[in-house]
């Protein structure tokens, strides 16, 4: 026999030959259940009738045989025929339970609740249906949890049936048991996230954005040197050699190239938006920012954080899913000096939710990173969520969403000393909760913190290219040789500027951290199934 291991207080055996002695299963028989198993199921497939009609002529005794002609016929949709053999399995094995969960099975499909509880105990614990036994095999299990399951979606009690799944997810996480059992709430998380998206729109309070578009130009900025060039001609695809070239300018005058780059990005939005986005012509701002990030720019920390005061379009635009997939680590990188600068920058009015979290999280990575500096990280959390918790509506500040994602990087650090200010703001409805769930769940997660976990890898420019390269959806099949030569072009052309061709901006293949997760769970993807992932 296998090892037994304990799980949710089941003792269960994966040996699937668990039974064979007690049913008299062959080794010869025991080998032909996989084929059978699956012949069974197909949709009208009237030749394994025969066939299993052979072979319950020659084993009698073996009850998982009639089980799958059961439902052979079912699966020909003859339910007529599948209840009668439903029937004979129990009454020749009374305790055999896969009859059972069909005859349970049937009884939902003909809308006859009641009776299920009849058949599967009260509880709907299989403990109580066999008192005797103290081990099941595994397969037991997920049938009946995806029964139980069906059973409580069928009543419209889905919140027992989540409680079910989650211990059918612990048993057994990869079984196609759990993924059909899951597949049974879908509706009703649907519902409910619908329903709380209304709720929380309802309840929204979103900063409104003060910084506009400066008056816009035409002309391209004029730079100390040429090599800045190339940056307006290759996405993350760039030669490592032109990367290179540029690092190794003087300083002082590159650093100033590069912030040219971020303010033509917003004096030249307009012009450039009109264009069709081309990754090789419009990722100029990607290598300006990861640019000034290598060279530990920090003077220009204020720029990028300037830049950040902008709009979602114009964040969008040139950002995508970077906003908040990547940028933190240049916050994380340039501020480490100066972090009353990114104190300043929570706390001013009309600033972009999301733009705030790249600081928050750049912030929370600090403190996993450096442990030493937790109490200066969690003061700068403290009085930015003191002074959400004291603001007026009219001052332009309080955030909803921001406040809720601030939470989440405070629960990523642990940083439990905030719950009595946290709470406060989940009173005065100041928190979305949509993201981290309601008060008590941020109570209970805040404290089971693994650090470790949550600690994000540091990169350098080139690895993390490659890692953009490689993962990132949008860059397969467009590999440009190290050493290829850079075209000579005209600068001073306008049509430079025009991309060649329509190529979409290059995304990660994961779902927006920032979206709904499609688990239905009500959260936002970042504070649930990211990690799970990744």
């Amino acid at each position: 026999m296998d090892k037994i291991l304990e799980i949710g207080g089941y003792k269960i055996s994966y040996d699937t030959h668990l039974f064979d002695k007690e049913y008299g299963i062959t080794a010869e028989l025991s080998e032909q259940f996989e084929w059978l198993y699956n012949e069974c199921r197909k949709k009208n497939n009237p030749k394994i009738i025969g066939k299993l009609n052979q072979l319950i002529e020659k084993f009698p005794a073996v009850p998982i045989l009639k089980n799958y002609l059961s439902i052979a016929y079912l699966n020909m949709g003859n339910s007529k025929k599948t209840e009668e053999i439903t029937k004979q399995i129990i009454a020749e094995y009374p305790g055999y339970i896969f009859g059972i969960l069909n005859e349970a099975n049937i009884c939902i499909d003909k809308k006859q609740y009641s009776k299920v509880p009849e058949l599967l105990g009260k509880s709907l614990d299989i403990r109580d249906m066999y008192p005797e036994r103290e081990i099941f095999q595994v397969a037991e299990l997920t049938s009946y949890f995806k029964l139980a399951i069906r059973y409580y979606v069928s009543v419209n009690k889905p919140e027992l049936a989540e409680d079910k799944l989650e211990l059918l997810k612990e048993i057994a996480p990869e079984h196609h048991d759990t993924d059909q059992a899951e597949s049974l709430l879908f509706p009703y998380r649907a519902a409910r996230m619908q329903k709380m998206m209304e709720e929380e729109n309802k309840n929204r309070i979103s900063a409104r954005i003060v910084r506009t578009l400066p008056p816009q130009t035409k002309n391209s900025p004029q730079f100390n040197h040429p090599e800045i060039l190339n940056l307006y001609k290759y996405d993350f695809q760039i030669p490592k050699h032109l990367l290179k070239e540029i690092i190794e300018l003087p300083r002082k005058s590159v650093i100033d190239d590069l912030e040219k780059i971020l303010n033509d990005s917003i004096q030249r939005f307009e012009w450039f938006s009109k264009k069709k986005y081309d990754s090789n012509t419009h990722s100029f701002i990607f290598h300006s920012i990861f640019l000034l990030t290598e060279l530990r720019a920090e003077e220009s920390l204020s720029k990028i954080l300037t830049f950040l005061e902008y709009d979602e379009e114009i964040l969008d635009y040139w950002l995508g899913d970077h906003k908040t997939e990547t940028i933190w680590q240049s916050i994380f990188f340039m501020s480490l000096s100066q972090l009353d600068e990114l104190q300043r920058f929570l706390l001013k009015p009309g600033i972009y939710s999301y733009s705030k979290t790249v600081v928050t999280e750049a912030l929370a990575q600090i403190a996993i990173h450096y442990p030493k500096r937790r109490s200066e990280i969690l003061s700068i959390f403290s009085e930015t969520l003191h002074f959400m918790l004291n603001a007026k509506k009219s001052d332009n500040v309080i955030d909803t969403d921001f406040t809720g994602l601030l939470i989440g990087d405070a629960i990523h650090c642990g940083f439990y000393e905030l719950l009595p200010v946290i709470k406060l703001l989940y009173e005065k409805k100041y928190v979305s909760p949509m993201i981290n769930g309601d008060y008590s769940e941020i109570e209970n997660d805040i404290r089971q913190v693994d650090l470790l976990e949550n600690k994000y890898e540091l990169q350098n420019i080139f690895d993390f290219y490659d890692h953009v390269v490689e993962t990132w959806y949008g860059y397969g099949g467009n590999d440009v040789d190290d050493d290829e030569d850079v075209e000579d072009v005209d600068y001073e052309d306008e049509d430079y500027f025009l991309p060649p061709k329509k190529t979409e901006q290059a995304v990660s293949e994961k779902i927006g951290r920032n979206e709904p997760c499609p688990c239905g769970s009500g959260k936002k993807y970042k504070k649930c199934c990211l990690l799970k992932n990744l």
